[in-house]
């Protein structure tokens, strides 16, 4: 596992989120990053690379894919306020190699409640018009699974994904061992 965090990520994701500016400036770097990944696996085949990206994170990697190509076979966006693409096919890969989940309660979908923003200008799966909460993946294509609120309000809910107990820690597992067909 490789963490990678090399651009200036947006302050507040309610407030932020829905400005691509951060994505644009992240999104070369990233696909350079992944490429360099790439170019060093010594053993690729039998091996997938998965891209996770967690809030402003998975639209960083939906304009890296979507603009540079990104060296990855599978991609999981997790409390993803959009990715600025229409459809998973979009990102590079399968859509069925493509897993995202949102817990209920989670900040992220207040951006969508607070209806301040209008109209989101970059298409990029957000409802902003207050008439949906957080991204409609409704027809975005790959898959979706379940993850809890946990016990928390709605800031620690954001960051919960992977404690245990959460769902989502069970089924970020089954992606990452090739098992992505037993996500619940």
């Amino acid at each position: 596992m490789v963490l990678w965090l090399d651009y200036d990520a947006p302050n507040n994701p309610v407030v932020d989120s829905p400005s691509i500016s951060y994505a644009e400036d992240a999104s070369e770097p990233l696909a350079s990053f992944m490429s360099g990944l790439e170019a060093t696996n010594h053993d690729p085949e039998g091996t997938t690379t998965t891209a996770v990206g967690h809030s402003y994170g998975t639209t960083v990697i939906g304009q890296s894919a979507s603009e540079h190509g990104l060296a990855t076979d599978q991609i999981v966006a997790v409390a993803s306020p959009g990715m600025n693409v229409e459809h998973a096919s979009d990102l590079g890969i399968d859509p069925d190699d493509f897993y995202t989940t949102t817990a209920p309660g989670d900040i992220i979908n207040l951006a969508a409640e607070t209806g301040t923003h209008g109209p989101d200008p970059n298409d990029s799966g957000v409802n902003w018009d207050g008439e949906h909460v957080g991204v409609d993946w409704e027809g975005f294509g790959g898959n979706t699974f379940t993850s809890d609120d946990m016990d928390g309000n709605a800031v620690d809910i954001h960051s919960n994904y992977w404690d245990e107990g959460n769902s989502a820690r069970k089924n970020l597992a089954y992606i990452f061992t090739g098992n992505g067909g037993e996500v619940t």
